[in-house]
């Protein structure tokens, strides 16, 4: 616990990271996922003659047991932006800092959700979509959740990590930031 709060100083990028880790998270998933389910069924489909190898056996085997772990980032990705998310909140409770920051990070916190509002549009347009990825995206059913609802996500994160980051519970009172 204390190398954690070795590193006092706070970063107000977190809920920018959060927004584009998330973003990119699962459209690399779902690419991943879309890819390798292609080519599976590709491989699957070559015809062999008699005497040459069996390429559709063989790759069932191979890329089969792929797909089906591929499926697990499902709920990997909305399982690693819950983590980041509390990390934020973590960090934030941890980090000792003057009161009179307050009003920059409701700053902070309002330009975040901002960028959330034009990240939750662009996932929108790409989830409503009529094609195979879109509708790859649809099967992300947490994490698209809360992409499509980004601006709120942020919002509850940067309210409460405000509030932890200055709530005073754990402070020194000579350091600055504490209620007492």
């Amino acid at each position: 616990m204390q190398s954690l709060k070795m590193n006092k100083q706070g970063s107000i990028s977190d809920m920018f990271l959060l927004m584009v880790v998330g973003f990119m998270l699962v459209l690399l998933s779902a690419a991943f996922i879309l890819a390798f389910g292609i080519v599976t069924t590709n491989l699957t489909a070559i015809d062999t003659g008699a005497g040459e190898p069996n390429i559709s056996e063989a790759s069932s085997i191979t890329f089969g047991n792929i797909n089906v772990a591929l499926q697990q980032l499902r709920w990997w990705t909305f399982a690693l932006i819950i983590g980041f998310a509390a990390s934020i909140f973590i960090s934030n409770f941890l980090i000792k800092i003057n009161p009179v920051f307050f009003i920059f990070h409701i700053m902070v916190t309002i330009i975040a959700v901002v960028v959330a509002i034009i990240i939750s549009n662009a996932y929108e347009v790409v989830y409503t979509s009529n094609n195979i990825f879109g509708a790859q995206l649809q099967t992300f059913v947490g994490t698209s959740w809360m992409l499509l609802n980004l601006p709120i996500v942020i919002t509850v994160i940067g309210v409460l990590g405000g509030v932890f980051q200055f709530i005073g519970i754990t402070r020194d009172t000579q350091q600055g930031g504490s209620l007492i």
